[in-house]
């Protein structure tokens, strides 16, 4: 790390945090309903990410398809986050960087190059009802379609998703909590080893 970067800390290494009332930050949410009623993409926003303590901030973006990502250093030297599709780009403080979210799924923009920048996930979707869990582990969603049933998603790329239904009417208001789950963790690759016993392998 540069000079002026703060060393690691244990929250580098925790995508997904507890808060103080039991909630879990970053989790990406998402509503789907009746496709006949459901809203439609609005106009293409501008989302800002910042390298914050040579970190990228923030850790977890949830854009739609054709939103545009607008990387700013405010730091003193360049980083070179991989934007999720192979390519590298130079980040400078002069010379921002913007780049067009062309399909929908799911990129890690994260520094393979120079200084090492932390890692950031981009859920990109083709409808605008979602969220992203708050530092509090709370979501709000005020464009819901009213008088229909809304199936809800909390999800991470470290979590099993988890799914919670509910309705809201017009002018209402409804609260919903999500249980979710660790992925399991998979098994680590096993390399056979020869020993000195002719045909005899240690796994």
């Amino acid at each position: 790390l540069p000079a002026d970067c703060p060393p690691a800390q244990e929250s580098d290494r925790q995508p997904v945090q507890v808060a103080a009332g039991g909630g879990l930050t970053n989790l990406v949410i998402v509503a789907t309903g009746d496709e006949a009623h459901w809203p439609h993409s609005g106009e293409p926003q501008t989302h800002r990410v910042l390298f914050e303590h040579c970190r990228l901030s923030p850790r977890m973006l949830v854009a739609e398809r054709g939103d545009t990502v607008h990387l700013e250093n405010p730091t003193l030297f360049p980083f070179f986050p991989d934007l999720g599709t192979g390519m590298t780009r130079a980040v400078i403080p002069t010379d921002p960087v913007d780049f067009v979210l062309d399909t929908g799924g799911v990129r890690a923009v994260e520094c393979t190059f120079g200084s090492p920048c932390g890692r950031m996930d981009i859920v990109t979707l083709y409808h605008p009802v979602h969220a992203v869990t708050t530092a509090e582990g709370t979501f709000r969603m005020t464009n819901v379609p009213a008088g229909q049933d809304v199936r809800i998603s909390a999800w991470h790329p470290l979590f099993v998703e988890a799914i919670a239904t509910a309705r809201v009417e017009a002018g209402q208001t409804a609260h919903v909590e999500i249980v979710i789950a660790p992925a399991a963790t998979p098994a680590p690759a096993v390399t056979p080893t020869d020993t000195e016993e002719p045909g005899e392998m240690i796994y």
